[in-house]
Parts: structure tokens; sequence; C-alpha cells
């Protein structure tokens, strides 16, 4: 199941239910989702980022696995922005073991 942004006009407690729905439907399929939420990222088994980059004047979409450490730090910066705060960090670190 792919889900493209499910998570349009939700923030909170409804994705974090979203999360957990979707983290409950990922026991028994394959689940793809795109997402903006950190809470909805951070219930993944495995985090994948998307990003561009320009080669030869063309601009390419790219796509890559993260480890642990960087999907701390992107999911902080869903939180908090480019340059995430220690708390939003610290929480971005709840998330994954939550």
């Amino acid at each position: 199941m792919i889900f493209d942004e499910i998570d349009t006009g939700i923030s909170g407690e409804a994705a974090r239910q979203v999360s957990i729905i979707m983290k409950e439907l990922a026991g028994t399929r394959q689940l793809i989702c795109i997402t903006h939420q950190p809470q909805i990222a951070g219930k993944a088994n495995t985090h994948f980022l998307v990003y561009k980059s320009i080669e030869k004047d063309k601009v390419k979409t790219n796509i890559r696995q993260l480890n642990d450490d960087e999907r701390i730090t992107v999911i902080a910066k869903m939180l908090s922005g480019e340059k995430p705060t220690a708390a939003a960090m610290e929480n971005a670190r709840e998330m994954l073991v939550n």
C-alpha cells in the first residue's frame, strides 16, 4: 500500500493516531508512506530520504536509506526546522523508541 501525504491537514494527536494505525497495517503488508509528520516517520521500520540534486544542469531526484542517527536528525528537523534544537533531537530519539 502506498500513502502519499496521507497526513495533509492533520497534526498532534490525530497524526499520532494515524501513525499507530499505519504501524498495525505494516504488520501484515508492505506500506510505503510519504510524510512530513514526525509522528508518522518515527513509527517506520525503515526511513528513506528523497532529495533533489543538480547534475550537469539537470535536476535529479534521489532516494537513500537513513541510518539511525540520520533518522533522528531528519525527524528533529521536522519538529523544529533546519537547525534542530537539543529538545527536538531528544524528542526525535523518543519517537524512534516508542
